[in-house]
């Protein structure tokens, strides 16, 4: 099986929010806010960028998600590999957010799309993959991101 992006990361999830709040101002966004609810595994990023708000949405699985009771051999998990499983998976897709989040900013950032495949049109929305990027960064559709991993 192919190895997920940012699977065996040992960067923090703070270090990764650091990071993304990092780019955020480097990019030009201001009131910047971050909430997490742990009895959902949900963290919210909000911003203001060019004058409207956005927000991230990233859930995290909980220790007490399905995939987090079997070792990869067939074998259930012990208390401690369920957390340090639950904990890995997040560290994982707080990585593969930060990566989401320079995508989308150098995309708006930048003037022109760079390859033929961001003016194909999107299947079922009409819109070019570079121009949803920046309707949606640019909010005027609705003003929200919305990131949901692991389905990238």
């Amino acid at each position: 099986m192919a190895r997920q992006y940012a699977e065996g990361t040992v960067v923090s999830v703070e270090k990764s929010r650091a990071e993304i709040e990092t780019l955020l101002l480097k990019y030009g966004a201001d009131q910047l806010m971050n909430a997490v609810d742990t009895a959902s595994g949900e963290y919210v990023v909000g911003f203001r960028y060019r004058g409207m708000y956005a927000k991230l949405n990233l859930r995290v699985p909980l220790v007490t998600d399905p995939r987090f009771r079997k070792t990869k051999q067939g074998r259930p998990m012990t208390e401690l590999q369920r957390k340090n499983a639950a904990e890995a998976e997040a560290r994982r897709l707080w990585r593969a957010l930060v990566l989401v989040v320079k995508a989308k900013l150098e995309a708006v950032a930048s003037p022109n799309p760079r390859t033929p495949d961001e003016q194909k049109p999107e299947v079922g929305h009409g819109n070019t993959p570079l121009s949803a990027v920046r309707s949606a960064a640019r909010f005027r559709c609705r003003p929200r991101w919305s990131v949901r991993l692991p389905n990238l």
